[in-house]
């Protein structure tokens, strides 16, 4: 199979989807349009592009550089990794918690944010039924006067 390097006019960050990131050599039957990030130490027609984004288009392969900050959904896991300059990682993994310092969430984390959110939205339900409630009791009250 011929290989072709293919620089696009442009790149963008959000990449269609790929099919897998684990392959270090391409498939035995691959279809036109089947996308693959191609895993570290690739072999074959693959080799030399670890990380890079390559499309099959029919008749080669076509390879996309991968560049910091390209997010990219990998269908066979069901996530979104994104690219750090080295290697690819669930987006969203990679999150420092610590910095939420000003919501005083960081040693919680997410959940002390929602445990704290349920509790205001149980206050808020407990003055609404209490609302509710008087203003239930002041239309009996004119009724029977």
């Amino acid at each position: 199979m011929l290989v072709n390097n293919y620089t696009p006019t442009y790149i963008t960050d959000w990449q269609e989807s790929v099919l897998d990131k684990d392959l270090t050599a391409p498939p035995g039957s691959p279809t036109k349009g089947d996308r693959y990030i191609v895993g570290v130490v690739a072999t074959g027609d693959w080799s030399g592009e670890d990380n890079n984004i390559t499309e099959f288009n029919g008749n080669v392969w076509r390879f996309t550089t991968a560049n910091e900050g390209m997010i990219t959904w990998v269908e066979d896991e069901n996530k979104y990794y994104i690219f750090d300059g080295s290697s690819w990682n669930v987006f969203g993994a990679s999150l420092d918690h610590s910095k939420l310092t000003k919501l005083d969430y960081a040693s919680a984390g997410h959940t002390g944010f929602l445990e704290d959110t349920i509790d205001k939205i149980k206050e808020l339900e407990v003055r609404v039924n209490d609302l509710e409630k008087t203003i239930n009791d002041k239309r009996i009250k004119e009724r029977i006067t």
